[in-house]
């Protein structure tokens, strides 16, 4: 039973199809956030909204795209492919040519989120890792990750 005034990081090991070893190279979401929104990472001098950051505790990660807007809500893009017809994607070797696909914006959708999430990026050369705390589906707070 999940208890949603518990605010506590939760981060999962990502659960992939089988045909993907979990050791694998990672797969991750990523995160941007509105440029109207007024929040400061601690410690972090640049702006927030000029970088794709990742994630991979928001669930199973799958190459997803998240924004957070400019009133704190967690948003996700949401797509569809769609064949372009007449064009085939380069392969190498024996693989067989495949129908290119192209990613169609539908739109995005509020998650309403609760709980808290870990998101990162190297920057200027440093890791950098902070926490961003949703209450009900709005922003709260964000907090350097140690």
């Amino acid at each position: 039973m999940s208890d949603r005034t518990s605010l506590q990081p939760f981060y999962r090991k990502p659960i992939l199809p089988d045909v993907v070893s979990q050791d694998t190279m990672g797969v991750y979401d990523r995160i941007e956030f509105d440029e109207d929104l007024d929040i400061e990472l601690p410690g972090f001098e640049g702006d927030p909204s000029e970088i794709v950051w990742q994630t991979k505790s928001l669930k199973e990660p799958l190459l997803e795209k998240y924004r957070v807007s400019e009133d704190g809500r967690l948003l996700k893009e949401e797509v569809e492919y769609e064949e372009v017809e007449g064009e085939e994607r380069e392969t190498l070797g024996d693989l067989p040519n495949l129908p290119k696909r192209q990613k169609v914006h539908l739109g995005w959708s509020d998650v309403e989120y609760h709980g808290i999430f870990e998101f990162h990026r190297i920057v200027d050369d440093e890791y950098r890792s902070f926490e961003a705390k949703f209450t009900d589906g709005k922003l709260v707070e964000i907090t350097r990750s140690e």
